[in-house]
């Protein structure tokens, strides 16, 4: 099974193993390659640092908001060993390369993690990863 079926097997298995949650226990998480390289201001974790120019970070994190879904920028690493135990998360919709995702579903354990894949070329929010965004927390959190 490669990484890409197996993210796949991973989202069905949290679509069906998790019921809808109220918005304060989903982080929205998206990696650092999903900041464009071409926007200006560098975004670590303060995500007041965004200029809400039309790079995926700003994209997402405006349809974070429409439904209070908390959202961090980080890696796989952090998420696992800072936000997800902060936050106390029950669910983590976590957006990144594919390699990353391969990451966090490897070493989050106790957290479901529901992966978007992010193209690692897209200097802004490609429809199709706004789109599953946006129906992930739809399946989550219910309709906005």
């Amino acid at each position: 099974m490669d990484l890409r079926d197996t993210i796949e097997h991973n989202n069905k298995q949290v679509r069906a193993a998790t019921g809808a949650l109220p918005s304060a226990d989903v982080l929205l998480a998206l990696a650092y390659e999903v900041q464009s390289p071409q926007c200006n201001a560098r975004i670590d974790t303060d995500l007041d640092n965004c200029p809400r120019c039309s790079c995926a970070v700003g994209t997402l994190r405006e349809l974070a908001s429409t439904r209070s879904v908390r959202v961090q920028v980080t890696s796989s690493c952090q998420l696992r060993e800072r936000y997800v135990d902060e936050c106390h998360a029950k669910l983590v919709v976590f957006v990144a390369p594919v390699e990353e995702l391969g990451r966090a579903l490897r070493d989050i354990r106790g957290t479901p993690v529901y992966c978007v894949a992010f193209p690692e070329a897209a200097s802004t929010c490609p429809d199709g990863v706004r789109k599953a965004v946006e129906q992930s927390l739809e399946i989550f959190c219910g309709a906005a």
